[in-house]
C-alpha cells in the first residue's frame, strides 16, 4: 500500500471476506495505515474499532453491494465463495461467481472506486482455456468481468494458504497489500507461489469445509435458482426478460397465461383462477440494458407476508451473448417439502425449455 501524504488522509479500502482467513490477516495489516470497510455477511456480529468499520453485505444483492462499497477509494475482492445462504440453491458455481463479480464490479463503478485488487487462483502456464478445470475457467471469467467496468484491476494469483506458519502467507499478504493504490500494477496480473502448494480444486474444497464449520446460520425457507442462457446476437438482458415473459404464456398455453401491463407489472395466471400465481414488477431504478430486474410483489405462489426481497434478474455477462437468469430470495408459499418436489422441479424444466427455444432461435433466426 502506497502512503498517501495528501492532507495526511488515510485511504479507504473496502475488503470482502474480512472475517475469513486471508481477509482477516490482511485486515490487521491494512488497518495500521488505512481506513478499512470490512465486509461480511455476518458483520452485524462484529464491533467497529479504530480505522475499521464493519458492514453487513451480501453480494447477491445489488443494493447491498452499492452500500458496502460506498466511500471506498480501493476495493479488494477476496470472495472465493461458491456457497449460497439460501435454503435451496439451484445453480452451478460458475454462474454464482458471475453474479457476485458483476454486482461487485457495478457497485465499484458506481461508487467511483479507483482500483480493484482481485485475489485469484494460479493457472498453469501455456494451457488452453478449454483444457483448464471448471474452477480455473470460472476464476478467469470473474477476472474478465471485473475488468469490464473500466476500473483498473490488479490480479494476484496464488495457491492455497492454509497454515499460519506457511511462509507463503506473508508473501501473499504483502503482494495484496502493496498492490493497493500502486499505479504501476494497475491492469497487471501477478502469480505468487507455485502450483505445488495445492490444486485449486483442493483450495475450494478446504475453504468450503472451513465455512461449514464457522458459519452456522438460521435457515429460512428461501430459494436461489440460477441458469445461464444464450441470447441472439444484438440482443440484451432487457430483451431476454421481455421475451421470456411473452414466451412463457405461449409455451404453457392453455394452462398458463401472462398479462403484462404498461406499468411494468406482469402477472402469471393458471387457467380458471382469477388470482395470479405470481406478480412481477419491473424495477426501473435497478435495471439497465444489461440487467433487467423484476421484484416478486405478489401471487399465490409467493409468501410476501414477511419482509420479502424476492426478485427475478436477467443479467448479461459483459462482452458476451450469455445471460444469467436468477431468482433470488424467493420465499414460496407452498409447504417446503411440497415445493421442493413440485414447483422447484417445474421451474428447472421450464428454464431448460426456454434455453432450448433460444438456441433454436439463434440457429434459425427467421422462425
Amino acid at each position: 500500500m502506497e502512503k498517501n501524504n495528501e492532507n495526511h488522509q488515510r485511504p479507504t479500502i473496502a475488503l470482502t471476506g474480512a472475517d475469513e482467513y486471508i481477509g482477516y490477516n490482511l485486515l490487521k495489516q491494512l488497518s495500521g495505515q488505512t481506513k478499512v470497510i470490512a465486509l461480511s455477511r455476518l458483520a452485524d456480529n462484529r464491533e467497529d474499532r479504530e480505522h475499521v468499520e464493519w458492514r453487513s453485505c451480501d453480494f447477491f444483492s445489488m443494493d447491498d453491494a452499492e452500500k458496502g462499497l460506498e466511500g471506498a477509494d480501493y476495493a479488494v475482492y477476496l470472495t472465493p465463495s461458491m456457497l449460497s445462504t439460501a435454503r435451496l440453491t439451484q445453480a452451478k458455481f460458475e454462474d454464482i461467481n458471475v453474479i457476485l463479480a458483476e454486482h461487485f464490479g457495478r457497485a465499484a463503478q458506481k461508487n467511483g472506486v479507483k482500483q480493484i485488487v482481485y485475489w485469484s487462483g494460479l493457472v498453469p502456464p501455456d494451457t488452453k482455456k478449454n483444457a483448464l478445470s471448471r474452477h480455473m475457467r470460472s476464476r478467469l471469467e470473474v477476472q474478465q468481468i471485473l475488468e469490464s467496468f473500466g476500473i483498473p484491476v490488479t490480479t494476484i494469483r496464488t495457491g492455497l494458504i492454509d497454515e499460519p506458519e506457511n511462509s507463503s502467507l506473508s508473501e501473499v499478504l504483502n503482494a495484496l497489500k502493496h498492490s493497493i493504490g500502486n499505479k504501476e500494477l494497475f491492469g497487471r496480473t501477478m502469480d505468487i507461489g507455485g502450483l505445488d502448494v495445492t490444486t485449486y480444486e483442493e483450495m475450494l474444497k478446504q475453504t468450503a469445509e472451513v465455512k461449514r464449520i464457522k458459519r452456522k446460520q438460521t435457515i429460512k425457507s428461501d430459494v436461489r435458482s440460477v441458469q445461464r442462457i444464450l441470447v441472439p446476437e444484438g440482443k440484451n438482458a432487457t430483451w431476454a426478460a421481455a421475451y421470456y415473459l411473452s414466451w412463457l404464456s405461449s409455451f404453457a398455453k392453455p394452462l398458463l397465461r401472462t398479462v403484462i401491463e404498461d406499468s411494468g407489472v406482469c402477472r402469471v395466471y393458471i387457467v380458471f383462477d382469477r388470482r395470479p400465481l405470481l406478480e412481477l414488477t419491473y424495477s426501473s431504478p435497478r435495471s439497465t440494458s444489461a440487467c433487467a430486474v423484476y421484484q416478486i410483489t405478489g401471487g399465490t405462489f409467493a409468501n410476501t407476508k414477511e419482509s420479502h426481497h424476492g426478485r427475478l434478474e436477467f443479467m448479461q455477462i459483459p462482452g458476451t451473448q450469455e445471460c444469467i437468469v436468477a431468482i433470488h430470495d424467493y420465499v414460496p408459499s407452498l409447504p417446503w417439502f411440497l415445493y421442493r418436489f413440485t414447483q422447484a422441479k417445474v421451474h428447472i424444466w421450464v428454464m431448460y425449455a426456454f434455453r432450448k427455444n433460444l438456441l433454436r432461435l439463434i440457429r434459425q433466426p427467421n422462425l
